[in-house]
C-alpha cells in the first residue's frame, strides 16, 4: 500500500503515457464519441499535481463501449442473454428459437413482445428510451414487436405470454424494481417475464431476484463490487485514493451533486461509459458539466 503523495513525482510520465494511449483510442475510433477536444478540455480542468494524478488514474480506468461494441452487445442480448432467461436447460439454449431472426422478421409472432424499461424521470411525451431506438436502428428490430409498458395488459389479453424487458444499465436495482412493481406483473399468472440489461451490477441483480422472483434477469455484462474504481487492483494499492477523489470532487462538483452522489449513484463508483450515454453510477468527474468544468463523456 502506498499514498498518492508518493506517486506525484511520477505523474508527468504516467500522464503522458495514459494521454497518448487515450489519443490513440480516439484516433482509431474506438472511443468514437470522444473527440481530441473533449479529452483536452477535460484534462484542462485539472491544474494541481494532485488533480493531474487523479485525472490520469481516471483516464486509465475508463471502460468505454463504442457504437460497434454496443451493437455487438445488443446482438448478444438477443442471441445469448435472452435464451438463457427463457430456457431452463443448456440444450434448449443452444437449439431454441433464434430471437434475433424472430425480432427482425417482417412476420410478427403473436406470443412475444419487447418492453423498454422507462424510468420515473422519463416524461410521457418522450419519443422513446434510447435502448429501444438502438435495437431498432442497430439491429433492425421490427417496431411491431415493441410495446410500451402500459400496453402489457392489452397485449396479454390478446395472447402475448412472453414479455422481454430491455434496458441499458441495471445499477442498484431500485428504479428497476419500482418500475416492475408498478406494473403489477403478478396479475398475469401464466405470462413469462425476462429482464435483459446490457450491463448489470450484481447489487441490482440481487435486488430484482429478491423483489421479483418471477422475473428472470439475464444481463449481457455483469459488474460487481470489485468493479468500483477504488477497488480495481491497481487503484486499491493507493490507500488514500478515495480521500483524494473526494477532495478534488468537492472542488469541482456542485454542492447538491457532491452531497448526493460524489462517487456515483449509490456510491457504486463505476468507470463505465457507452458511446451514447454514461450511467449515473459512474463517477461524476467523468460526465459532470458546468460553466467551469468540461466533461470527458456525455451523460
Amino acid at each position: 500500500m502506498t499514498s498518492y503523495k508518493d506517486l506525484l513525482d511520477q505523474t508527468p510520465e504516467f500522464m503522458l503515457k495514459v494521454k497518448q494511449y487515450a489519443k490513440l483510442l480516439i484516433d482509431e475510433k474506438i472511443w468514437d464519441s470522444i473527440s481530441q477536444n473533449d479529452l483536452d478540455g477535460w484534462l484542462h480542468n485539472f491544474k494541481t499535481p494532485e488533480e493531474k494524478l487523479l485525472s490520469a488514474l481516471l483516464l486509465d480506468s475508463l471502460i468505454y463501449r463504442s457504437a460497434q461494441q454496443t451493437t455487438a452487445l445488443l446482438r448478444s442480448a438477443l442471441e445469448c442473454a435472452l435464451p438463457l432467461a427463457i430456457y431452463d436447460c443448456p440444450n434448449s439454449v443452444i437449439n431454441g428459437d433464434d430471437f434475433l431472426k424472430i425480432f427482425t422478421s417482417k412476420s410478427i409472432l403473436k406470443n412475444i413482445r419487447i418492453v423498454p424499461v422507462i424510468r420515473n424521470a422519463d416524461p410521457p411525451t418522450k419519443s422513446g428510451p434510447s435502448i429501444a431506438r438502438m435495437y431498432r436502428r442497430n439491429l433492425s428490430v421490427n417496431d411491431d414487436y415493441m410495446i410500451w409498458p402500459w400496453l402489457i395488459e392489452e397485449n396479454y389479453k390478446k395472447g402475448v405470454k412472453d414479455f422481454v424487458f430491455i434496458d441499458d444499465v441495471l445499477a442498484t436495482g431500485q428504479q428497476a424494481s419500482e418500475f416492475l412493481q408498478n406494473l403489477k406483473l403478478q396479475n398475469f399468472a401464466d405470462a413469462r417475464f425476462s429482464y435483459i440489461p446490457l450491463l448489470a451490477h450484481q447489487d441490482g441483480i440481487d435486488r430484482l431476484n429478491k423483489d421479483h422472483e418471477f422475473v428472470r434477469v439475464s444481463p449481457v455484462e455483469i459488474l460487481d463490487k470489485n468493479s468500483c474504481f477504488f477497488k480495481i487492483e491497481k487503484m486499491a494499492q493507493i490507500q488514500d485514493l478515495e480521500s483524494l477523489y473526494l477532495k478534488v470532487s468537492k472542488k469541482f462538483l456542485n454542492r447538491r451533486l457532491y452531497s448526493k452522489m460524489a462517487k456515483g449513484y449509490n456510491n457504486l463508483s463505476l468507470t463505465f461509459s457507452y458511446y451514447h450515454a454514461t450511467p449515473n453510477a459512474s463517477l461524476p468527474l467523468y460526465w459532470y458539466e458546468s460553466d467551469t468544468f468540461a466533461p470527458l463523456v456525455r451523460r
